[in-house]
């Protein structure tokens, strides 16, 4: 029994500093939030973008990384256009393209966390 004693030490020490390095040598969660169509964080857009297809078979989708909306652009204007972005805090020129396209005959759907008050004065918000 006297002989077992360090070596049950010595693997208790083992077995505690293997469990200690799994635990912070895990990879974290990343909880922040993601509006890129191909960040697969908990809060990002993957899953919502890689089903747009199976939603909507019989529409074509298009990604682009800038909000720049010319109201001559006749896809924007036979379409459903849908923005998702942290801040929509853009200028009054964004706004004005905005209403001018619906106004067309375009559909937006905008999913943002926060407005511009001149956005939210202009739709009675």
């Amino acid at each position: 029994m006297k002989n077992r004693t360090p070596l049950l030490i010595i693997l208790g020490v083992v077995l505690g500093l293997g469990i200690l390095m799994l635990f912070y040598s895990a990879n974290r969660t990343d909880w922040t939030l993601g509006w890129k169509y191909n960040q697969k964080k908990p809060h990002g857009a993957y899953i919502i973008y890689h089903s747009l297809k199976s939603l909507f078979p019989n529409s074509e989708i298009e990604t682009h990384n800038s909000l720049i909306l010319n109201p001559s652009n006749s896809k924007l204007i036979n379409g459903t256009n849908i923005f998702i972005k942290e801040n929509l805090t853009s200028s009054e020129n964004l706004h004005s393209n905005i209403f001018a396209l619906t106004a067309q005959g375009g559909v937006f759907f905008i999913a943002a966390n926060s407005f511009s008050v001149a956005l939210l004065d202009t739709l009675g918000l």
